[in-house]
C-alpha cells in the first residue's frame, strides 16, 4: 500500500546574473540595472584573460543561472575578437546573452548557433530590450520562472535532498528544482514519489547510500512514468558515461532501461529512464525493488526467479560469455580500484576501535581490517577474470516486476571488474540487510556467515545449523544465498571458491567504511568480514570453524557437506 504524502512546492528562488564586460561604465551600467529588476548581479572582474578566468570561476561559484557576456572582451577595437562569444559555451550551464554593439548582428546569428547563447542584445538598445532578454532566459532555466509546479513527496523536498547530497553550504537549496525543471522544461506539473520505500529522508540517512535519491516521476496528465536518479554532478556523468558505452544497444533483453533525459548543473544532475514493468499506470506502489520483494514474500523461488532472470546470458550475463579476460593483479587491487582505493587508504590508518571484531560472540576471532592489511596481497594468489559487472547491485538497485523480470538502475559503478563481484555485492546486502537479523543477534549471523563459507568447492550446497533452522529470517537468507552461490558457478564457471569468499571479504570491508559507525550495520557488516578471514586463514583445515570459535550445531544431512 502507498503510504506516501506529498507536499506542493512553493518555489521561490532567485535569479543570479553573472555580468561579463571588461568596460568599467558598462559593467555599473549592469549592475545597478540588474539590482533594480530584482536580480542578483554578480560580476566579472579583471581585464583580459584574468576576466575569462574570473567569469568561469564565479558562474561556478555564485550558480548564475544568466550571465550578461559582451561580445569583445579582449579587444574593444578588433572585430575579430569572439572571447565573449567562446566564453558563453564555456560557462554552461549558465545561459548566456550575448551584449554588443550593432555591427555584430550578423554574429548573433553565429551565437546562437555555434555557441549555444540564449539571445542577443545591442548596447544601442533600450534597458526593456535588455529586461526581457533576461526575463526570457530565466523562464527557461529557472524553477521560479518556469511555473511548473513541483510536488514532493512529504518526506523530501529540493532544499532537504540538496542538504543531503551537497557539503557547500554555498549551493543554493532551490537548484534541484532547477535541474528538474530544465530537465522536463515543457512540463507544467511534475510529481515524485520516493520508489525506494515509503520511508522518511531522517530514516534513509542510515542507509549506506546517501549519494542519491530514486523517485518515479509523472508529467502533466500523461499516462507514462518515469524512474529518475538525482545526485551529484560527477555521478551522474559517470552514469550517463556508463550507460552509453556499456547499456545502450548492448544488451538484448526486453528489460534494459532507456534513458530518456538526462542533465546536470554545477553540483547536481538527474537521469530519467523509462518506466519498466508496470502495467497498470494506477498502482501507486510500482515499481518494487528487489529489497520490497524479498520483504514481501516467504517464497524462494518468487525471490530467485529475477535474480535468474537478470543473470541471463539474454541479459545481464551475456558480459560472462563475452570473452572474460584473466585479471592479471590482486583480487584486492582489482576490487579496491573501483572503490577509489577505499580499502588502501583504510588499512594504511591506525587501527580504529569501531573496527574491531564482533566480542559479544567471540574475541577470538580476526580483527578484519588488520588483518587484510597483512594478508591482502594473497588474494594475488586466486584465478580470476574480468567481466563488465553492474558494480552496485543491492536490493534497491534492482527492480523486479511480479512476472519474475527484473532490471537495474544506478550504472555509476558499471565497468569493467572481477567476474563475481556483482554477485558477491548482492549476497553481502541480503546477510546483512534485507536478512533483518537483529543487531542484537550476533550469535545468529555469525552461523549465517560460517554456514556461508562452509561449501569448499563451487556449486556446492550451503549446510545449514540447528540455530539457522530455528529462525524463520535467517533460514529464508541462507536459502536465497545458496541459490545465488550455484548461479554465480553456473554462469561463470569459476573453479576456486575462495574467489568467492575474498570478494565477499573486500566488499564487506568497504561496505564498513561507508556505514556510520553508530549503526548496527556496521557491527554486523564486521562481523561478517571477521568470519571470512577465518574462513580464508583455515581454508586448508579440515575442521570448520576452528575449535578456538563458537561452536555451531551442524544439522546430520550437512555433514558430508562441511567434513572433506
Amino acid at each position: 500500500m502507498n503510504t506516501n504524502t506529498f507536499t506542493r512546492t512553493s518555489i521561490d528562488c532567485t535569479i543570479r546574473v553573472l555580468i561579463v564586460e571588461n568596460n568599467l561604465d558598462q559593467r555599473a551600467d549592469h549592475l545597478q540595472l540588474v539590482e533594480l529588476w530584482g536580480y542578483l548581479p554578480v560580476a566579472a572582474v579583471g581585464t583580459g584573460t584574468a576576466l575569462l578566468a574570473d567569469a568561469r570561476y564565479k558562474a561556478q561559484r555564485f550558480r548564475c543561472q544568466v550571465a550578461l557576456v559582451d561580445m569583445r572582451l579582449l579587444d574593444d577595437y578588433d572585430p575579430a575578437d569572439i572571447s565573449g562569444l567562446e566564453l558563453a559555451a564555456q560557462l554552461a550551464p549558465t545561459v548566456s546573452i550575448i551584449v554588443s554593439g550593432i555591427d555584430d548582428r550578423r554574429k548573433a546569428v553565429q551565437a546562437l548557433k555555434q555557441y549555444k547563447a540564449a539571445n542577443f542584445v545591442g548596447k544601442q538598445d533600450n534597458p526593456e530590450a535588455l529586461h526581457e532578454a533576461i526575463e526570457e532566459a530565466a523562464r527557461a532555466v529557472c524553477a521560479c520562472r518556469h511555473n511548473a509546479e513541483i510536488i514532493w513527496p512529504a518526506s523530501v523536498d529540493s532544499a532537504q535532498l540538496m542538504r543531503m547530497l551537497i557539503d557547500d553550504e554555498s549551493a543554493p537549496v532551490d537548484e534541484i528544482n532547477e535541474l528538474i525543471s530544465r530537465l522536463f522544461p515543457e512540463a507544467h506539473r511534475i510529481s515524485l514519489n520516493v520508489v525506494t520505500g515509503p520511508q522518511a529522508l531522517y530514516e534513509r540517512s542510515a542507509a549506506i547510500r546517501r549519494h542519491s535519491l530514486v523517485c518515479k516521476l509523472q508529467r502533466d496528465d500523461n499516462q507514462a512514468f518515469l524512474v529518475v536518479k538525482i545526485s551529484r554532478k560527477d555521478r551522474v556523468e559517470r552514469e550517463i558515461y556508463n550507460y552509453l558505452t556499456y547499456i545502450k544497444l548492448r544488451l538484448r533483453s526486453l528489460f534494459v532501461p532507456v534513458m530518456y533525459e538526462s542533465n546536470v548543473l554545477w553540483d547536481v544532475g538527474a537521469v530519467a529512464y523509462g518506466f519498466m514493468g508496470n502495467n497498470d499506470a494506477d498502482d501507486p506502489d510500482g515499481p518494487y525493488t528487489f529489497r520490497v520483494l524479498y520483504r514481501s514474500t516467504e517464497d524462494i523461488e518468487q525471490i530467485v526467479a529475477p535474480i535468474e532472470h537478470f543473470f541471463d546470458e539474454t541479459n545481464w550475463g551475456m558480459w560472462f560469455k563475452a570473452d572474460p579476460q584473466p585479471l592479471t593483479e590482486s583480487l584486492f587491487a582489482a576490487y579496491d580500484k573501483h572503490w577509489k582505493d577505499a580499502l588502501t587508504n583504510l588499512i594504511a590508518q591506525p587501527p580504529l576501535e569501531q573496527l574491531s571484531p564482533c566480542p559479544e560472540v567471540s574475541t577470538a576471532l580476526p580483527d578484519p581490517i588488520a588483518w587484510l592489511g597483512a594478508h591482502h596481497q594473497e588474494s594475488a594468489s586466486i584465478a580470476s577474470r574480468l567481466a563488465v559487472s553492474h558494480g552496485d547491485l543491492q536490493g534497491e538497485n534492482l527492480f523486479v516486476d511480479t512476472e519474475g523480470h527484473a532490471w537495474p538502475i544506478d550504472f555509476e559503478r558499471t565497468g569493467v571488474g572481477p567476474i563475481l563481484r556483482d554477485f558477491v555485492e548482492l549476497i553481502h546486502d541480503i546477510a546483512t540487510h534485507l536478512s533483518q537479523i537483529n543487531k542484537n543477534e550476533p550469535g545468529l549471523l555469525y552461523e549465517l556467515t560460517v554456514a556461508i563459507c562452509a561449501p569448499h568447492a563451487p556449486g556446492e550446497p550451503v549446510p545449514q545449523t540447528a540455530l539457522i533452522a530455528n529462525s524463520p529470517h535467517a533460514s529464508k537468507a541462507l536459502r536465497v544465498i545458496q541459490r545465488i552461490q550455484q548461479l554465480a558457478y553456473a554462469c561463470t564457471g569459476y573453479t576456486d571458491q575462495r574467489e568467492l569468499l575474498w570478494g565477499l571479504l573486500l566488499n564487506s570491508v568497504y561496505v564498513a567504511t561507508l556505514v556510520p559507525k553508530n549503526r548496527g550495520r556496521h557491527r554486523k557488516t564486521l562481523l561478517v568480514a571477521s568470519v571470512l578471514c577465518g574462513r580464508i586463514e583455515h581454508w586448508e583445515e579440515a575442521e570448520w570453524p576452528p575449535r578456538t570459535w563458537p561452536a555451531v550445531e551442524w544439522i546430520a544431512e550437512n555433514q558430508a557437506v562441511i567434513g572433506r
